[in-house]
C-alpha cells in the first residue's frame, strides 16, 4: 500500500465528533501518549494500518495489509530520528522495490531529503527559508523533472500556514503554478476552510476549484503532540513527495481539538462530498475508537453515493 504513516496523518481526519459541544472538557489539562493505532478500509480495496508509536509519541514503525480482490500484499515502514529528535531516516519494505530517504539538517533545519533508489528515478529534496516562506524544489536525480512547493506562514516561526502552491514543471520565477491552496482558521486557531485554485490556461489565472468548511468538537485531539522539529517534517511519509505540512490533508494534525464534519462544494462541477466522523471518548476527552463516512452528492440531481469508510481504534500508554 502506499505510504501509510501518511494515513495516519491522514487519519487526522478520523479524529472526531465530541458527544457536547457546548460543554468544555473536564480533563483539559491530561494529554495521553499513542501507543498504537489501528486503521481498516471499509471499501473493495480493504486497507489496514497498524501504526506504532514511542514513548515521547513519535511514529517508529507501520504494518500495511492490502487486499483487492483476493490479493493480499504487505509493506512495513521504519521511521529513525537523530540525537535532536527529528526524523532522519524513512525506510519502506515495499512489495515491488524498497524505498529509503535520508533527511539531512543544518543547524536543525531540513536541508534536504534524498532517495536512495535501485533504478532511475531518485528523487531529491532542496528546502530554502525564505521570510515566513518555505520554498521546496524537488528534482530527479538525472534530472528530468522540476518541481517547486512554496509555503507561507503566518510568522517567520513557521506556526500557521496561510497557503500552499506547486509549480509543475518549474522552470524560474515566471512558471506558472498547478494550483493553490489557501487556509482561514476559527478562534481556537483550527483549520475552519480550505480553498482549492486550479491554474486556468484560458484565463491565465487560479479560478476555485472548491470550497470546504471544517467543523470540530471541544474533545482532546491526540494528534496534536506528534510535532517534528522541523514544520515540513510532520510525521508523515508524504513529506516526500512532500505534502509535509499539507493542512489540505492534515488539517486535524495541527488542531486542539477533533473534526467532526467536513463539507466540500466544487465550483465548476454538480459534486458535493461531505465527510462525517464520530467518536467513542475515555474519561480523559481521548478518542478510543472512531469512524468516518463519506458522502459523494450530485448536487444536480441530488443523488447520493457512499465513499470512503474507516474504523479506528486508538490505544494510549498508560500514564
Amino acid at each position: 500500500m502506499k505510504n501509510t504513516i501518511l494515513f495516519l496523518f491522514c487519519l487526522l481526519t478520523v479524529l472526531s465528533c465530541g458527544n457536547s459541544d457546548d460543554a468544555q472538557p473536564q480533563n483539559d489539562s491530561v494529554q495521553l501518549i499513542l501507543s498504537e493505532l489501528e486503521t481498516t478500509e471499509l471499501n473493495q480495496q480493504q486497507r489496514q494500518y497498524n501504526n506504532f508509536f514511542d514513548t515521547t509519541g513519535r511514529p517508529t514503525s507501520t504494518d500495511v495489509t492490502v487486499v483487492l480482490l483476493n490479493d493480499t500484499q504487505t509493506d512495513l515502514e521504519l521511521m529513525t530520528y537523530n540525537t535532536n529528535g527529528a526524523i532522519d531516516q524513512y525506510l519502506k519494505n515495499h512489495v515491488f522495490e524498497p524505498q529509503e530517504y535520508n533527511f539531512n539538517y543544518v543547524n536543525n533545519s531540513l536541508e534536504s531529503i534524498i532517495e536512495i533508489a535501485s533504478g532511475p528515478g531518485a528523487l531529491s529534496f532542496e528546502f530554502s527559508y525564505i521570510d515566513n516562506s518555505i520554498e521546496v524544489h524537488i528534482t530527479d536525480i538525472g534530472p528530468i523533472t522540476s518541481v517547486k512547493l512554496t509555503y507561507n506562514f503566518s510568522n517567520n516561526n513557521y506556526e500557521q500556514l496561510m497557503s500552499y502552491e506547486r509549480t509543475h514543471p518549474y522552470v524560474d520565477e515566471n512558471s506558472n503554478p498547478e494550483y493553490r491552496f489557501e487556509y482561514s482558521y476559527d478562534q481556537n486557531e483550527n483549520v475552519s476552510e480550505i480553498t482549492k485554485y486550479l491554474y486556468d490556461d484560458d484565463t491565465n489565472q487560479l479560478e476555485i476549484d472548491y470550497v470546504e468548511t471544517i467543523n470540530y468538537d471541544n474533545k482532546i485531539n491526540p494528534f496534536r503532540l506528534l510535532f517534528d522539529i522541523n514544520p515540513l517534517v510532520v510525521m508523515n511519509p508524504e513529506v516526500l513527495q512532500p505534502l509535509s505540512y499539507s493542512v489540505y490533508r492534515n488539517a486535524n494534525n495541527y488542531a486542539t481539538h477533533n473534526i467532526t464534519n467536513r463539507t466540500r462544494t466544487y465550483e465548476n462541477v454538480a459534486e458535493q462530498r461531505i465527510t462525517n466522523y464520530t467518536y467513542m471518548y475515555d474519561e480523559f476527552d481521548h478518542p478510543i475508537s472512531s469512524s468516518v463516512t463519506t458522502t459523494i452528492i450530485d448536487t444536480d440531481t441530488n443523488e447520493q453515493n457512499d465513499g470512503l469508510m474507516k474504523s479506528v481504534t486508538y490505544t494510549y500508554y498508560e500514564q
